[in-house]
């Protein structure tokens, strides 16, 4: 099962994301790191299809303003149990 985010985590990374430039940049550089910053540390040896931080690697980023008007369909997405699994082809 793909690990998803504790809801205080996501909480305060939509938090970071609507409203900090310098986070936004350290996000899309490092998201180990800047969920790391936030408080969530994966524990060691966790397989990389049940990380949570497989689903957060991103080329682009939707601007401030998507992430606080679609604040809870975002949380949802990331503290949501699921049993979905991603394929990279």
């Amino acid at each position: 099962m793909a690990k998803t985010l504790p809801p205080h985590i996501a909480d305060k990374l939509l938090d970071r994301l609507s409203s900090d430039d310098d986070f936004r940049t350290y996000f899309q550089k490092d998201a180990r790191g800047a969920l790391s910053f936030l408080g969530y540390d994966e524990p060691a040896g966790t397989p990389n299809e049940d990380s949570a931080l497989m689903c957060m690697r991103c080329e682009s980023m939707p601007d401030k303003k998507a992430f606080v008007q679609s604040r809870d369909a975002f949380r949802k997405q990331l503290s949501a149990k699921t049993d979905q699994k991603i394929f990279v082809l």
